[in-house]
């Protein structure tokens, strides 16, 4: 059956993928995570502790500057004068190397199988004047807060690459995800984009668009953000902050009861709501107004006390909630006292489990798919987010001090300049790191001396300094 089974096996090719595009578009009936919303009500969505959430994790991310590296021979890459090239400090090399607690991207890994040593870092590229210089509108912080604050709203990016008849980008501009259409080929992935709707609507080729999704249970053209990720959640917290606003706005008072004790038919119910809305239904302020009414009907308010509305378990629930979809820490969120220990695992906690992914993200999409329009020996790398790393190397000083390091080799160890001092090219040795030259030649000589060459049995005679010392002291009396 084995043989049979390998017989009927059917090789799939480059030509065939145009099944596998057919499958994947099919919107699926049902969705893992209930009902999609469009980007407009994502969009809609976005209120003051969406905000904060948001803001923290972009303004933390795009605030560490993304570098540019090159692979080749250092000698003849330092030699490139206008790419104003420089070796890796050694901290750098830690990083590389898989030393810090936390280890490069996988673009970058890929990069670095056996070429660790052939790596020199550029500073000066056209690439890293686009992604500084985006456009004449934005610079390059805000560009990458808008990327990181659209992959977390939206679930998506998108980023429109003008060349201005060059091979090469020349000027980047972002695009609204809202009034983004990806249309699937039927022979490739993605046949174009859609952009805006009606008669200003246009197409974009494949190639002109940057596009950067988060992972979609349903939908390969989709991606979902933390925002549509927790919309449950979201959902009743928006609508409870609706219901109140609109309680306060009327003062207090929620929907009349009509009580009619002699019973009223379908068009009297109509033409009472209908009345009812004319005079009152525009007014905010109606504790004046005056309803009359005829017959035996009583009109009487449900009173509801505002402040019962919204307690502090669900304040504390709604950030809680938000905190954890965000992986933003609670110490963010809040006024509260918080204790110097647990902001501190916090903004450790947040490197590394939040800011870290999301500039993994932007490396392994700009070196797959942006830094080889210039070259495949680039690549770009953030510096090591987590502070942990860089406390530990603060204490790993003083014990290389006491190691033999000089003063200048830590600094240049830490890309730091070198002090002009003779003293600073010296080790330190002692308990209180005294340069070598300041010790006394007696000290020197002291520590100098070699206990093999003296015999157990041999006693050495010489002056003693305490005895010395009081036969001038009874000279002198």
């Amino acid at each position: 059956m084995a043989l049979f089974d390998f017989l009927r096996r059917k090789e799939v090719n480059s030509e065939q993928l145009s099944e596998y595009f057919a499958t994947s578009v099919k919107s699926p009936k049902t969705s893992p995570i209930g009902r999609r919303p469009s980007m407009s009500e994502l969009a809609s969505r976005y209120g003051m502790l969406v905000h904060r959430c948001v803001q923290i994790n972009a303004n933390t991310a795009a605030s560490i500057t993304p570098r540019l590296f090159a692979l080749g021979s250092p000698q003849t890459l330092l030699k490139g004068a206008a790419l104003n090239p420089k070796p890796l400090s050694q901290h750098t090399k830690d990083f590389l190397r898989g030393r810090m607690s936390v280890q490069p991207s996988a673009s970058v890994i890929r990069k670095l199988q056996g070429n660790l040593n052939d790596i020199v870092e550029i500073e000066n590229h056209p690439f890293l004047d686009l992604i500084e210089d985006v456009n004449d509108q934005m610079e390059g912080v805000a560009f990458r807060e808008g990327f990181y604050s659209d992959l977390q709203i939206f679930g998506r990016n998108f980023t429109l690459l003008v060349r201005d008849g060059s091979p090469l980008p020349t000027s980047m501009w972002r695009l609204l995800p809202q009034a983004m259409k990806i249309v699937p080929g039927k022979d490739k992935f993605i046949s174009h984009y859609e952009y805006g709707t009606g008669v200003d609507k246009v197409d974009y080729q494949p190639e002109d668009v940057f596009w950067v999704h988060q992972y979609d249970p349903s939908d390969p053209y989709g991606g979902v953000g933390p925002l549509e990720a927790w919309l449950q959640t979201i959902d009743s917290q928006f609508g409870n902050a609706a219901f109140i606003e609109q309680m306060y706005r009327r003062g207090g008072s929620p929907d009349y009861v009509l009580m009619a004790k002699g019973g009223m038919s379908e068009s009297q119910k109509r033409s009472f709501r209908g009345e009812f809305r004319r005079l009152f239904g525009r007014m905010v302020n109606r504790q004046d107004t005056v309803a009359i009414l005829s017959g035996e009907a009583e009109l009487k308010p449900l009173q509801r006390a505002p402040r019962e509305l919204q307690t502090v378990e669900q304040e504390e629930y709604t950030v809680d909630a938000l905190a954890m979809a965000f992986g933003v820490p609670k110490s963010l969120l809040t006024t509260d006292d918080v204790n110097l220990a647990n902001a501190r695992e916090g903004s450790v906690t947040h490197a590394l489990t939040t800011i870290l992914p999301m500039l993994r993200r932007f490396e392994d999409a700009v070196n797959q798919r942006l830094l080889p329009m210039w070259s495949d020996r680039l690549f770009l790398m953030h510096d090591n987010p987590v502070r942990e790393d860089r406390e530990v190397r603060i204490r790993e000083r003083p014990s290389q001090l006491r190691a033999g390091y000089t003063v200048n080799e830590i600094r240049l160890a830490d890309d730091m300049e070198p002090l002009n001092d003779p003293r600073a090219n010296e080790p330190l040795v002692g308990t209180d790191l005294i340069p070598l030259s300041q010790v006394s030649t007696n000290a020197r000589d002291i520590l100098d001396v070699e206990v093999d060459e003296q015999p157990d049995d041999e006693v050495v005679e010489g002056p003693n300094p305490v005895e010395e010392e009081m036969s001038d002291e009874e000279g002198q009396a």
